[in-house]
């Protein structure tokens, strides 16, 4: 087992139970105001936040990516529909980055 490095706090997600997905060898965790995606590969979280931007998603509720659009249930007056969003779309938001881990210095380095 390898230990890549102390988790960043900051990460804008703390617990992994509401509606996520993957796509792009990424994966991406949806909240209500909010998208958070980790790229695990290039250790980095990418953000996207806008007031509303997945109103009455029902967390509880698989998402799916295809074609570059994302499938979710939206609860509205107490009935579930069918919800899409284009990934293109968050091209319109200021995105926030943040590393997964926080890199500390290799106490063992040779200078």
């Amino acid at each position: 087992m390898w230990i890549l490095g102390e988790i960043n706090p900051e990460i804008p997600v703390k617990y992994s139970y509401e509606s996520n997905v993957n796509f792009e060898l990424k994966k991406a965790y949806l909240e209500k105001n909010k998208i958070v995606i980790f790229d695990f590969k290039n250790d980095t979280v990418t953000s996207f936040h806008k007031e509303n931007l997945f109103e009455g998603i029902d967390t509880n509720r698989p998402v799916i990516e295809h074609l570059d659009t994302l499938y979710f249930i939206k609860n509205k007056n107490n009935k579930s529909f069918l919800a899409q969003f284009p990934l293109n779309d968050l091209k319109t938001l200021e995105p926030e980055f943040y590393p997964i881990t926080l890199q500390n210095e290799n106490p063992y380095k040779i200078p």
